[in-house]
């Protein structure tokens, strides 16, 4: 017997019968289509800093004991979206604002930068996902942040010293680097110091002034900046001029007051009990006079 030949055509029959039952076996992945719901978010700045708040996307469409994770780096330096995986299983995102200026300058590393832009800042995510039967693919999720626009906008005044009697101009500039100020924005003086005949362009912000002789040195001007989308941003010039200071103000003196009320008000109440005394005098002398022999000679009749 041929027992090679035999063995052969066992195994090709076994394959083609076996074929079926081996493509019948699914895996999570197949099974599985998760995502998630990453609709655009405005996202808030923290205070002080360059970045934002995080915000979190759960997912859904995988089965329990799914883990995810960032691939490819999801705090790439350079990257305005910063994104991470929270306990396995939520992503976690948040925009930061990065200096190109010093990247190219070789003061920071990083493979690319891109600024922070107005409006939707937009990234696509490698997410790797493990099911619980030890199967793993990715998927690419788009992310969508709004900025808070005082991420992107901070404007600041250079100091300004002018000779006595002179005006002066100052413009503000952005503190971002590559982002000129918004042409949509609205600039204010808040109490304004006294002296300096200040006014602002609303657009601009561009302050003007005069060092008269009633202006003080050095002042400092505060400036509102408010934003398409409401937030504000305050900046604060300092302005000085070479002249004397005006004198101070002089206060109208005021007679000191005792622990019973001021010197006015104590003599009227003095004057209206010496009255009150006198009143009550008079009343009982007229009333009892009549009684008394000695006085009757001076008595009207």
């Amino acid at each position: 017997m041929n027992y090679t030949l035999l063995a052969a055509t066992t195994a090709a029959t076994c394959a083609i019968a076996c074929a079926p039952y081996a493509a019948a076996v699914t895996t999570d992945a197949d099974r599985y289509q998760p995502t998630f719901q990453t609709e655009p978010r405005y996202v808030p700045l923290v205070p002080g800093q360059l970045y934002t708040e995080s915000t979190r996307f759960t997912p859904t469409g995988a089965p329990e004991g799914t883990t995810f994770w960032v691939a490819g780096g999801g705090e790439t330096q350079g990257v305005p979206i910063v994104a991470t995986i929270e306990n396995d299983t939520t992503l976690v995102v948040r925009l930061q604002f990065f200096n190109c200026d010093q990247v190219e300058a070789g003061q920071l590393y990083a493979p690319s930068c891109t600024t922070v832009q107005r409006g939707e800042n937009t990234r696509n995510l490698d997410i790797g996902v493990k099911y619980p039967d030890g199967t793993t693919e990715y998927i690419s999720v788009p992310v969508s942040l709004v900025a808070d626009q005082r991420l992107i906008y901070e404007p600041v005044y250079k100091p300004v010293e002018v000779a006595h009697g002179t005006s002066f101009t100052a413009t503000p500039f952005n503190l971002r680097d590559r982002v000129e100020l918004p042409t949509d924005a609205k600039f204010e003086l808040i109490d304004p110091p006294a002296g300096w005949d200040l006014s602002i362009d609303p657009v601009t912000g561009t302050v003007s002034g005069t060092a008269t002789d009633a202006a003080r040195t050095p002042s400092t001007v505060e400036v509102r900046a408010t934003f398409e989308d409401g937030t504000t941003r305050t900046a604060f010039l300092r302005i000085s001029h070479d002249g004397p200071n005006p004198p101070e103000p002089t206060q109208p003196q005021t007679p000191p007051a005792d622990s019973n009320g001021s010197s006015g008000s104590r003599a009227l109440v003095i004057t209206l009990g010496v009255l009150s005394t006198l009143a009550v005098v008079g009343a009982l002398f007229a009333a009892l006079a009549p009684n008394i022999p000695a006085l009757a000679p001076y008595l009207p009749r």
